[in-house]
């Protein structure tokens, strides 16, 4: 019997390959480095770097480290309710009213806005939950309009309404903004109409412009 006849019947007697029954050939894989475990570290033998005897983070010195000396400021501990939100400032407004990108007659709200295609909202990674609108160009908006932004300042509502115009302040939650944005694409995917979520607390800001500026029971329609 040849030995390409032995081979093949060795082969009919062994095992199926399957992943219980593969290894590594002796000696295919590198050793692993053991430098870190020797006597100098796998360093130089001048120095402290050899035993990596660096101080802890923070400290310099016999001094007191940094993060005990300076007191706590806690920058960033609402940032997951943080609402984020894109500007857009008067002046930016007036311009795309002129140059007939916006129609005056007509309501503004988020949706007109996104439909020009030169701002957009940023849901997923971002976060917007809407429009601020910037009092940049407050001293020549001419124009009465009737705009829904998500806040305003008080040098805002006063030129809207110097002009004639009516501004309205809406809280959106995310999933209605992404409806809002673009709704044709959203009625295209076969979702139901979002139902509007509550707004947030009302901050102080909103309180000291007075009670004139809330909406009244009579002017909601459910």
């Amino acid at each position: 019997m040849s030995s390409i006849d032995k081979a093949l019947r060795l082969l009919r007697s062994y095992p199926r390959v399957c992943l219980f029954n593969v290894a590594d050939l002796p000696r295919s894989r590198p050793p692993r480095y053991r430098g870190l475990n020797r006597k100098k570290k796998g360093l130089s033998h001048r120095g402290m770097s050899q035993f990596q005897a660096w101080p802890p983070l923070g400290q310099v010195g016999p001094k007191m480290p940094f993060y005990l000396s300076v007191p706590k400021e806690p920058y960033n501990t609402d940032v997951a309710s943080r609402r984020s939100l894109a500007r857009i400032s008067l002046l930016e407004l007036q311009r795309m009213i002129d140059l007939d990108r916006i129609d005056p007659r007509e309501p503004i709200d988020l949706t007109t806005i996104c439909n020009t295609n030169l701002y957009k909202l940023d849901v997923e990674h971002k976060r917007h939950y809407g429009f601020q609108l910037t009092d940049e160009g407050c001293d020549i908006f001419v124009t009465p309009v009737n705009i829904e932004v998500q806040y305003a300042s008080e040098p805002v509502i006063a030129a809207v309404e110097r002009a004639g115009g009516v501004i309205t302040t809406r809280f959106y939650d995310l999933f209605s903004v992404w409806a809002k944005c673009d709704p044709a694409s959203f009625f295209r995917r076969g979702f139901p109409i979002p139902k509007a979520k509550l707004p947030p607390p009302v901050s102080d800001i909103v309180k000291k412009l007075g009670s004139k500026y809330f909406c009244r029971l009579a002017n909601i329609s459910i």
